[in-house]
């Protein structure tokens, strides 16, 4: 590999080009909850339909109060939303940038398994 030095305009343009501190953390915030698998299992789920917290935990065999758990973790992050049906709590994924992070983070792997 060629030995290959930045100009001093690009130092200076890639350290002026910093992101807000808040963003970063938020950013790691959200990668540290999707290290979890269990996490990961979920939003695989609402990648596929609308589910409530009984119905995710049929699917994925786990007990309602680890799901409920995770679940918070999720939202409070703004990864995963609900709505109200009767009694009920419908989650689903927050927005597109959610499923598509969730895509992307996936097919790499499977890249990486291969």
């Amino acid at each position: 590999m060629e030995n290959r030095e930045l100009s001093q305009e690009d130092l200076d343009a890639i350290k002026n080009d910093v992101i807000d501190y808040k963003i970063v953390e938020k950013f790691a915030d959200i990668m540290k909850a999707l290290s979890e698998p269990s996490r990961i299992q979920i939003i695989h789920a609402l990648s596929l339909s609308e589910m409530c917290v009984t119905d995710l935990s049929y699917a994925l065999n786990m007990t309602q109060p680890l799901v409920s758990h995770h679940l918070r973790i999720l939202r409070n992050l703004g990864l995963v939303k609900y709505e109200r049906d009767g009694k009920a709590l419908i989650y689903s994924l927050d927005d597109e940038h959610v499923l598509m992070l969730y895509k992307q983070g996936l097919e790499h792997a499977k890249e990486k398994v291969q």
